[in-house]
């Protein structure tokens, strides 16, 4: 109570309660936070009408600081400190428990709710959890969502520190989700509707690919003569010769460019996909995985009636697989379901792979794969990734050498996603291999300069 005279001011002192290293702050079951208010008595300087005489301290004399404003200051900025070194003392030991919780080896989905959860072993769709289906924990089965939920992800060290008992349970249960998943695609209403969804955010880009590769110019041409003031004397101007004419000499070349021409051979593609964990995990925060759905459907459509100009396959990989194969070369998705189950194993593949990286050898085989796919009037790697490299090791040195090494490929990284600058500070060192393609608005035109380059590399006429 504030006693008569003096007057009151509330202010909030949050003091953490520590858990019992099974529950999880921010959600119903978090380590309770008890909100304490304290009233600070400030007396009035003067006497008075009932008030307390003097300026000041508990003992009746005037303080040096400022009289009952000094009070309010020294009292506001306590409270503040003792906030700080509460919220502060909960973040250690949060992250403590965080990191030193041990998997079971036991993996689950979890229990289901709308809250938001960190650490803890309960709840499916948390951050940082043991053995739950979540984000950024160490032994959970896959990754789970939740809406709205912030990442807290534990370091690289911590998630190390589980047996390899618990890790291979929980790659076990998240490869019969993965298999469950699979086999459950199918397209009903629902399905349907999402496709459009998707279809319609890029619509536009569709328009402007579909140009791109009605354009597309043909790097290999039939050889013919061409007569002129260079070359080997033309036996049948010999009469030309002597009457002095200059223009008898002959020349093989190949013959110049026809609009609409049919190649001689499909320009052949592989479009592989990054569907590793962090393409799962920061969906939520910048659209990533949705992005690389997009380019998906883009491709796809406006590949349609293309089928003699390109020959393509979509291929994936993730922290388990180097390669898996979405569409076969010679086999185009014929219709929506089938092009709704292309980017419907992308997701089960972000979701439930096993953490790592396969960027290298997944371009490199792709490589391989497309060069011996059959002849062709040129060949492209087109790999889409979120450059998340430095984690993992992985340096612009070397993937400079894997996308220049067979030299018959035309390789480009575009990245869609960025971890801070890694996209940007490769494109700087290798201009021609990487691109930083955050917009797929800006997408068609890219490709459009891929093959442009790839004809002018041959020495050919270009778009």
């Amino acid at each position: 109570e504030v006693e008569e005279g003096e007057e009151g001011e509330e202010v909030e002192v949050e003091e953490g309660e520590e858990g019992d290293g099974r529950e999880e702050v921010g959600g119903d079951q978090s380590g309770a936070r008890r909100v304490v208010r304290r009233r600070a008595a400030v007396r009035r300087q003067g006497g008075g009408g009932g008030r307390r005489g003097g300026g000041g301290g508990g003992n009746g004399e005037p303080r040096e600081d400022g009289g009952p404003e000094g009070v309010r200051r020294d009292t506001l900025r306590q409270a503040k400190r003792q906030r700080k070194e509460i919220m502060q003392a909960q973040r250690r030991e949060e992250k403590r428990r965080q990191e030193a919780r041990e998997a079971s080896g036991k993996p689950k989905h979890g229990d289901e709710d709308d809250q938001e959860h960190v650490g803890g072993n309960r709840w499916a769709g948390g951050s940082g959890g043991a053995d739950t289906a979540g984000l950024g924990g160490k032994g959970g089965p896959y990754r789970l969502e939740k809406k709205g939920q912030n990442v807290h992800q534990i370091s690289d060290e911590a998630k190390a520190q589980i047996s390899d008992e618990a890790r291979e349970a929980a790659r076990k249960m998240g490869e019969e989700a993965r298999e469950k998943r699979l086999k459950e695609i199918e397209m009903g209403g629902g399905d349907y509707d999402l496709y459009m969804t998707i279809l319609g955010e890029v619509q536009g880009e569709i328009e402007q690919l579909r140009r791109v590769l009605g354009a597309a110019a043909a790097r290999q041409r039939e050889r013919v003569w061409h007569r002129g003031l260079e070359g080997e004397l033309d036996e049948n101007r010999l009469v030309d010769a002597i009457a002095g004419e200059s223009a008898v000499f002959k020349r093989r070349a190949e013959r110049e460019a026809r609009p609409g021409e049919v190649l001689m051979q499909p320009k052949r593609i592989t479009f592989l996909f990054d569907t590793s964990a962090s393409m799962y995990r920061f969906n939520g925060m910048d659209g990533r995985l949705r992005r690389s759905c997009e380019t998906a459907v883009m491709l796809m459509e406006a590949l349609r009636g293309f089928e003699q100009k390109f020959d393509y396959e979509i291929c994936c990989h993730d922290g388990d697989h180097v390669h898996q194969e979405l569409v076969s070369f010679g086999q185009p998705p014929e219709d929506e379901k089938e092009r709704l189950k292309v980017i419907s194993k992308m997701l089960a593949s972000a979701q439930y792979c096993g953490s790592g990286d396969n960027t290298l050898p997944a371009i490199e085989r792709a490589c391989q794969r497309v060069a011996s796919s059959g002849p062709a009037d040129d060949y492209f790697v087109f790999a889409f990734s979120d450059a998340n490299f430095a984690r993992y090791g992985l340096t612009a040195e070397a993937l400079g050498r894997t996308l220049g090494r067979h030299r018959t490929v035309h390789a480009v990284c575009f990245f869609i996603a960025t971890f801070e600058d890694e996209a940007l500070s490769m494109a700087r060192q290798m201009p021609d291999q990487v691109k930083v393609c955050l917009d797929l608005k800006a997408l068609p035109a890219e490709l459009r300069q891929q093959f442009v380059s790839s004809v002018a590399r041959g020495g050919r006429s270009a778009l």
